[in-house]
């Protein structure tokens, strides 16, 4: 594949990475706010540490949103950095959680194929 099609088969990936992972924040914020009914009947009194963790579980999304928006701008080593950091910490979290969720994967390979897009790319 030329140079210049993986570069634009890189940025549509990006606009793709960008709407999965804006939903995945906008549910995450959601259920910090207690606005989703599942998040009202799990813990309904958990609080300030509730909001912390989940503050904290916002920083790969965060991470992530930034990398897509560098990759627009066709910022491919910062990308592939970013990546890297954004599957470890996807790995340590999908290790240490207790429910083994799809979406967990998901990003971990998502990421994967980030990387080596990034790459190519270069």
């Amino acid at each position: 594949m030329k140079k210049i099609d993986m570069r634009l088969a890189f940025k549509v990936f990006n606009i793709l990475i960008l709407i999965y992972y804006g939903i995945v924040g906008v549910m995450m914020i959601l259920k910090l706010f207690g606005i989703t009914e599942e998040a009202a009947d799990a813990a309904p009194g958990l609080g300030f540490f509730a909001v912390v963790v989940a503050l904290i579980t916002l920083i790969p999304v965060l991470l992530v949103i930034f990398m897509a928006r560098e990759g627009l701008r066709e910022n491919y080593e910062l990308c592939a950095k970013i990546a890297m950091a954004v599957v470890v910490l996807d790995i340590i979290g999908f290790m240490m959680s207790t429910s083994k969720s799809a979406s967990g994967l998901i990003g971990i390979f998502l990421g994967i194929i980030y990387i080596f897009m990034a790459k190519t790319a270069e």
